[in-house]
């Protein structure tokens, strides 16, 4: 079996990690590693309902925000963002730990992250460091494309 780890960074009053995929046999891990709550980025189709039972049976809590895949979503899923980003928030202002994930924790993973931590103010430096200390994988291949995506829906302007 493969080692479990995540890297918690503080968030609010709570923290966040990132990462690929969690192994349905491995959920109970995060657990035990201090996560509350799986946030799902993946669609149905790729098994995102398989997720939720099993964060259940091992006692999380189960956030979806289904993406079909990397690229910037459209304009019409901005209100589902926005109130999942809100959702969080206020999970991690009441000391939760969440583990947010996609399928390989690069693209959507990096991308809703730091579009997440843009929507609580804190600024592309900060928020590109934090990236880098939760996964560097991830903070090198987001890509320009997703950061600018960002900033621009959950920048410091808005």
């Amino acid at each position: 079996m493969k080692e479990v780890s995540v890297e918690f960074e503080t968030v609010l009053n709570g923290a966040l990690a990132i990462g690929h995929r969690p192994r349905l046999k491995n959920i109970s891990v995060y657990k035990e590693l201090g996560v509350t709550h799986v946030w799902t980025l993946l669609s149905e189709k790729e098994g995102a309902l398989e997720i939720k039972s099993a964060s259940r049976k091992a006692g999380l809590e189960w956030i979806w925000l289904p993406l079909a895949n990397g690229k910037p979503p459209e304009e019409k899923m901005l209100p589902q963002i926005t109130d999942s980003f809100s959702e969080c928030k206020s999970y991690l202002n009441d000391n939760a730990k969440i583990y947010l994930h996609c399928s390989a924790g690069i693209h959507r993973t990096g991308m809703i992250s730091y579009a997440f931590l843009r929507y609580l103010k804190i600024s592309e430096q900060q928020a590109m460091s934090k990236l880098l200390r939760m996964r560097a994988l991830t903070q090198g291949g987001v890509g320009h494309e997703r950061l600018e995506w960002g900033n621009r829906h959950f920048g410091d302007s808005i």
